[in-house]
């Protein structure tokens, strides 16, 4: 099987749930994580962020692919009917079970299109599980009001390994954001409390489809197979 995460810019997914992809990898699932942006107009700056993606996904074990190249530097440059079919090329390609993008009340103008345009292709994905994950700005009003319904169980070592895959970005120097790596190793303990476990991260549920003729299991189907 096969998950795939539509990413805004690099390091989003690796944020929101590295540990989660760590897992699937440990356990030979096929992530992909589709970059729409670098997120860099600078040359030197986007050939480090580039270098830092895909450093970042030999740590976790995804694959990587640059939507278009890698030709864009922000969501907003994309229209809305052209952001829509290149998330359906990408769903083509890749034939998921379950799709993970950002939430469309994240603070991120640009975390938002890409949410609204994958409700938008979700037309022709309805036999496919559909999540989103929530803001990676904890300081955001909009990451308090991000209600998680599904938390997902990760490991000291798959933390761990999150947090290395994060380390690169950080030795790049790029100044895009201060990747506070203690404080997301805080917030995955947090989540956990949450859940009941000792580590978590966390989605809200868009879309997955049941078989009600098994009664024994159509309450309990893990969403990343």
């Amino acid at each position: 099987m096969t998950v795939l995460v539509l990413s805004a810019h690099p390091d989003d997914a690796e944020i929101a749930m590295g540990g989660t992809m760590a897992a699937l990898h440990d356990r030979g699932t096929q992530v992909v994580v589709s970059c729409f942006t670098v997120s860099e107009r600078d040359q030197d700056a986007r050939l480090r962020r580039c270098a830092a993606a895909e450093k970042a996904a030999e740590v976790l074990g995804h694959r990587l692919e640059w939507v278009r190249g890698g030709a864009y530097d922000q969501v907003e440059e994309i229209r809305d009917s052209e952001l829509v079919g290149l998330i359906d090329t990408e769903v083509e390609r890749w034939d998921p079970t379950t799709i993970v993008t950002h939430w469309e009340g994240d603070s991120h103008a640009d975390h938002v299109r890409l949410a609204r345009a994958t409700i938008s292709a979700s037309r022709r994905c309805s036999g496919r599980t559909f999540l989103q994950f929530g803001p990676n700005e904890y300081r955001t009003p909009a990451y308090a009001e991000f209600a998680p319904q599904l938390y997902s169980r990760i490991s000291q070592a798959q933390l761990d390994v999150k947090l290395r895959a994060l380390a690169v970005y950080v030795k790049a120097n790029l100044g895009v954001r201060e990747l506070e790596l203690d404080a997301i190793a805080l917030i995955a303990r947090a989540r956990g409390l949450e859940a009941g476990t000792e580590l978590a991260e966390t989605y809200r549920l868009v879309r997955q489809r049941i078989d009600v003729r098994d009664p024994n299991n159509w309450l309990m189907q893990n969403p990343f197979g």
